[in-house]
């Protein structure tokens, strides 16, 4: 019972939060060892003790000692299990937070993105379409007109 005892108070465990069945175990060891203090007591309080008796609580004292070990190392595995669990929901957990933050991190980098594009097409000064005729329209004009001048010149000539 001993080792129990130590492997809980070292991995700062209590009974209840072990599962079922060790909790049982545990239960079972305890009948155990009471047993076997009484018939300790019994034989301390008898003037004659026989080499059957001593060879009995002999094999209650190694039985108790053995189950006391298995528990102790059931308790263990327990707990590294739990760690283990502890540690990937952990990991999961962290991954996630990561994930959304990427996450929203790209989203705002688009918004602003986007946001910028807006700015930059509010702020850009739009097209403005020519207005007149122009350098080809004026040299059209001044050949029609100079053309025309010489058409009245020379019907007015004849």
């Amino acid at each position: 019972m001993e080792n129990v005892i130590k492997t809980l108070e070292v991995l700062n465990l209590t009974e209840q939060e072990l599962p079922e069945e060790i909790q049982e175990k545990i239960s079972y060891l305890e009948n155990l060892v009471q047993s076997h203090n009484s018939l300790v007591d019994e034989l301390d309080e008898k003037d004659e003790v026989t080499e059957d008796e001593e060879k009995l609580v002999e094999q209650q004292s190694n039985k108790i000692d053995s189950l006391d070990a298995r528990i102790s190392q059931e308790i263990q595995n327990f707990a590294k299990l739990e760690n283990e669990k502890k540690a990937k929901a952990k990991h999961k957990a962290e991954t996630e937070k990561k994930a959304k933050e990427e996450e929203a991190k790209k989203a705002e980098e688009e918004a602003e993105a986007k946001k910028k594009a807006e700015e930059e097409a509010a702020n850009k000064k739009p097209v403005e379409k020519k207005s007149g005729i122009g350098l080809g329209g004026f040299i059209l004009g001044a050949v029609v007109l100079i053309a025309t001048a010489g058409a009245v010149n020379a019907f007015r000539n004849k």
